[in-house]
């Protein structure tokens, strides 16, 4: 059995734990809201007489907008704060999820889905860094695994409404999106009781002593190098994971181009099925993700050939108790140089500067 310690034992605090838990709604309902479209993708189509094939690019349009929304709500809260944005990203969705179920023809949808995608596009960044940012470090690995199934719970959640309001209860596809409302009404609740988090308090702070911008940061190769491995990684996993399950309800349903023809209900139980799958998968990757890695503090003092090269200072983080990289602050501000000089332990005048630290709770 893997060794626990005291800080991974520790209980989180009460804003800790409402962060999280508005994480996992905002993320759940954003699936929700997402794949409701994907169970009635017929009913829709015959209400506003068109095909399958437009109907598909309902959510092509949707998924298409993520990355703007990402990118606005993300340039966004890393100047004014996470709380705020996420605040409005929230309602934005909610509301545009919720007129959904009154469009009174095709075009409409659409335009409501394409607005749709950029709130789906900023939910994720923002609660998942919202929550993380508050969640102790130790913790990341099993928090940050079970806040990515709530996808698997919008899906699930959808699933479970599709069989219980159209398959059993007879009602419209229009209810589904009617009833979106209340779930994303609860998150934003949760939401407006947290404070904002205090890692991007402090590293504005910084950034603002050691006149380092944004751009410097992200110019950097080392950076640079593993934003686009990261970009190309999750564009492979929504490639596999959007690819068939987007369509896979309408194909167990469809009689035409070999599809299984089996009846709207057996269709959304095996949604409810492979949904299980995921949710299980998430549990037990996040529970062994903090025991099949590296220790954080091993992984930053490591590093990668460009990082070491760079002009790069290891100081304490006031939070976490762990080393972190910034930019050299005393002879390069806002700068990060491909050849920094003689090491640390050679120029003992020169010292690392503390990060700010703020009074946080007791953990």
């Amino acid at each position: 059995m893997p060794h626990t310690s005291p800080a991974q034992r520790t209980p989180l605090t009460p804003d800790q734990r409402n962060a999280f838990l508005a994480a996992l709604l905002g993320w759940m309902m954003d699936a929700f809201d997402y794949f409701i479209v994907i169970f009635v993708y017929a009913d829709i189509a015959a209400e506003f007489r068109v095909s399958l094939t437009q109907m598909a690019f309902v959510t092509a349009a949707t998924l298409l907008m993520r990355p703007v929304g990402a990118l606005l709500f993300g340039l966004w809260a890393d100047r004014v704060g996470r709380r705020v944005p996420v605040l409005v990203d929230v309602a934005f969705y909610s509301i545009v999820g919720f007129l959904c179920a009154f469009a009174p023809n095709f075009t409409v949808l659409f335009i409501l889905r394409l607005l749709y995608g950029i709130g789906m596009g900023g939910e994720w960044g923002l609660g998942a860094a919202l929550a993380m940012e508050k969640i102790p470090a130790q913790r990341c690995g099993f928090f940050s695994g079970i806040l990515q199934q709530g996808y698997a719970l919008g899906y699930l959640l959808a699933s479970v409404a599709t069989l219980l309001v159209v398959n059993l209860g007879g009602l419209g596809w229009r209810w589904l999106f009617a009833l979106s409302i209340l779930p994303a009404f609860v998150s934003l609740l949760i939401r407006s009781r947290l404070s904002e988090s205090e890692v991007w308090a402090d590293t504005r702070e910084h950034m603002r002593a050691t006149n380092t911008s944004v751009k410097s940061v992200l110019m950097n190769k080392a950076v640079l190098r593993r934003f686009s491995y990261l970009v190309v990684l999750m564009t492979a996993f929504c490639w596999l994971s959007h690819g068939p399950q987007d369509i896979y309800p309408t194909f167990l349903k469809s009689t035409d181009h070999g599809g299984t023809g089996l009846s709207a209900s057996t269709t959304t139980t095996i949604a409810i099925i492979f949904n299980f799958g995921a949710l299980i998968g998430g549990f037990v990757f996040g529970s062994l993700s903090p025991t099949l890695r590296p220790p954080l503090h091993r992984r930053v003092l490591r590093g990668a050939g460009p990082a070491r090269a760079a002009d790069l200072r290891l100081l304490h983080h006031g939070r976490h108790g762990l080393p972190r990289r910034v930019p050299h602050a005393d002879r390069h501000p806002g700068h990060l140089v491909d050849h920094p000089g003689p090491p640390d332990r050679d120029v003992p005048a020169v010292h690392p500067r503390p990060l700010p630290r703020r009074h946080l709770p007791a953990r």
